[in-house]
């Protein structure tokens, strides 16, 4: 009997891969949108259908919510399109929290029979440093990053109190031939330009987009996978050192070009802390859990998704 997972969130580029590697799996995948021409819409790839939800009406279907399995939580709007404005910064948190709270609202009035919610948070939860390893008990951060992430990952918490296991997965940077991260500079390589974000010593944990699909499932599949863990693989590496590898990797002629931090600072604002720091999050944890990672290296990640894409 087919499984129901129902994702909401599901349009964004970890939603898309997801949904269809769900699919290939035999589940039952529905892609909960906000958009409301997708409402009924069947996708061509097998058993991924879309329905509609309102989070400023608190609308949502009930029965969706009744034939769930499994949910996933991908909602938030992206911290990365530009300067955090206090416009921003606010669309940010709320995107976030008023959809855990909507979930939540809606398992506690209805009748359900789910296994686990499985929610995003990130790991800007996590300070900086170039020394520290860190691991899951860490505390946040006190920066927007960190306390965004602390009220992402509270307001999704009550649900065990429901009986239902929660899984929190902390992404680190999601690489995919798709877009994200290496999207943007996939472009300037093809231009011929290799920019390094300051000295480019900054370590990046990073994780490649089939090993994140395939750990919620493996989190689906075990009920010993319980609490927050990180969705890193397990060797983080410098950001001038991913850009020297996707240089080799793409086989163009390219120009490495040093940005300034100074630069930075003043296109980003705040925002470019998260560009500039060092942040390495431990894999320890899922590992124990029995999950194997695809790719634990960058030039493996990166051969695989470049060459794709």
């Amino acid at each position: 009997m087919k499984k129901n997972v129902i994702i909401f969130g599901g349009t964004g580029f970890v939603g898309y891969y997801l949904a269809r590697y769900l699919s290939e799996k035999n589940y039952q995948v529905i892609i909960i949108t906000r958009k409301q021409w997708l409402h009924n819409k069947v996708e061509d790839v097998k058993n991924i259908q879309y329905k509609y939800w309102d989070i400023d009406q608190g609308k949502i279907d009930a029965d969706i919510i009744q034939q769930a399995d499994y949910i996933v939580n991908l909602v938030g709007e992206n911290v990365a399109k530009g300067r955090w404005t206090k416009k921003t910064k606010d669309k940010i948190v709320e995107s976030r929290v008023r959809s855990a709270q909507l979930i939540l609202q809606f398992l506690s009035h209805h009748t359900h029979k789910l296994k686990c919610v499985i929610n995003a948070s990130a790991i800007g939860w996590y300070g900086e440093s170039e020394t520290t390893t860190f691991t899951e008990d860490a505390p946040p951060a006190k920066n927007f990053l960190g306390q965004t992430c602390q009220q992402w990952e509270e307001s999704i918490s009550p649900i065990k109190n429901l009986g239902i296991r929660l899984v929190i997965f902390r992404m680190g940077i999601v690489l995919s031939s798709r877009g994200g991260f290496l999207g943007e500079f996939q472009r300037l390589l093809h231009w011929g330009i290799a920019p390094v974000f300051g000295k480019g010593t900054q370590l990046v944990s990073w994780i490649h987009i089939d090993d994140y699909v395939q750990m919620i499932v493996h989190a689906f599949e075990n009920d010993s996978v319980n609490g927050v863990y990180n969705a890193v693989a397990p060797n983080p590496v410098s950001q001038r050192y991913i850009i020297t590898t996707m240089q080799k990797v793409h086989y163009f002629r390219t120009i490495k070009i040093f940005l300034p931090k100074w630069l930075i600072k003043f296109l980003l604002g705040e925002m470019s802390q998260e560009i500039l720091k060092s942040c390495k999050a431990s894999a320890k944890k899922i590992e124990k859990t029995g999950y194997t990672f695809k790719f634990k290296i960058i030039e493996q990640a990166l051969k695989n998704l470049l060459r794709k894409g």
